[in-house]
């Protein structure tokens, strides 16, 4: 058994030191990896650091911070793991480690995007109050965008451009990453067809009263979702627990170590796993339908072109 320990144990902890030293490649380079990756010729990597990068975009996180914490945590398993001398464990830890981590900061990111929203559908009660007055829908839109609340600073940015408001308009709601705000920009690009008194309605009269139930649905999603996590939380407080009998008690160790004590850990992390899986599955979810930007661009500039603009 130690021998086997032993084989699986250098294959693994091989494979970990070649993660690591592309992982760490990455956060050396600073804050462009895909350009990086594509000049050493890790080009594969491309996709999967595009989504890295907006994951911890969407927990609040610096990129290099993210990948870190992610390294970090992976390694402190595997060694918790290694210590156990139990090869399933070790597994288990590094698998664990590298797709629970994320899915731990979901709520972190649940909250910042409910924040987000809200901050959206103040903005757009805001431009409504100040179209009111008589001004231009592209003049409100940036001075919104000069003097933003903090949750959309950064999603606002482009309205300060030079470029048509349009086309800014779909780069917010890119940034947004959010589908609710996605619908609310949108409808601004798609009302911008109309005179100002009608983009004001549809402003006023649909997007705002439509936004203002959307948010309270997220709101008692977000609750929801949280009286899940907090049941996860104590099952994997069991589980620790659990884990450190495994290490602290020899017999233990020695029973788990062999075939059919690993077999018996798998079953237990089948259910576990399986548990979390299906209490997420049977929960009831608020779904939004996502805007294709790419498309609303293209039918943008196309309709422009047409027009001879």
């Amino acid at each position: 058994m130690l021998g086997q320990f032993a084989g699986v144990s250098v294959f693994f902890f091989v494979g970990l030191i070649l993660l690591l030293g592309m992982l760490g490649y990455v956060v050396a380079t600073g804050a462009r990896p895909d350009r990086r990756v594509r000049s050493a010729g890790l080009t594969f990597l491309g996709p999967y650091l595009a989504e890295q990068r907006r994951i911890a975009t969407r927990v609040g996180l610096p990129f290099r911070v993210w990948v870190g914490m992610r390294v970090a945590i992976v390694v402190g398993l595997f060694l918790v793991g290694l210590h156990s001398q139990i090869v399933l464990l070790m597994i288990g830890g590094m698998l664990g480690g590298y797709f629970g981590f994320p899915w731990i900061f979901h709520q972190r990111a649940a909250v910042r995007q409910e924040e987000l929203n809200r901050a959206v559908l103040a903005t757009a009660r805001e431009m409504v109050k100040r179209m009111d007055t008589g001004r231009a829908f592209d003049v409100v839109a940036r001075d919104v965008a000069a003097n933003p609340r903090a949750e959309v600073e950064y999603v606002l940015a482009p309205l300060l451009s030079e470029q048509r408001i349009e086309m800014s308009l779909l780069q917010v709601a890119a940034r947004a990453q959010s589908a609710l705000a996605e619908m609310t920009f949108v409808c601004m690009v798609l009302g911008r067809g109309r005179d100002q008194s009608q983009l004001q309605e549809v402003i006023r009269d649909t997007i705002v009263p439509t936004q203002s139930k959307a948010v309270e649905m997220e709101d008692m999603d977000l609750a929801a979702k949280q009286e899940r996590r907090a049941v996860v939380y104590v099952m994997l407080g069991i589980a620790a627990v659990f884990v450190y009998v495994l290490q602290a008690i020899p017999g233990f160790a020695q029973i788990y170590g062999t075939l059919m004590g690993q077999l018996w850990l798998l079953g237990c992390a089948a259910m576990f796993g399986g548990s979390v899986y299906f209490m997420d599955l049977l929960a009831p979810k608020v779904q939004w339908t996502r805007w294709d930007l790419d498309l609303v661009r293209r039918q943008f500039v196309e309709g422009e072109q047409a027009r001879g603009f």
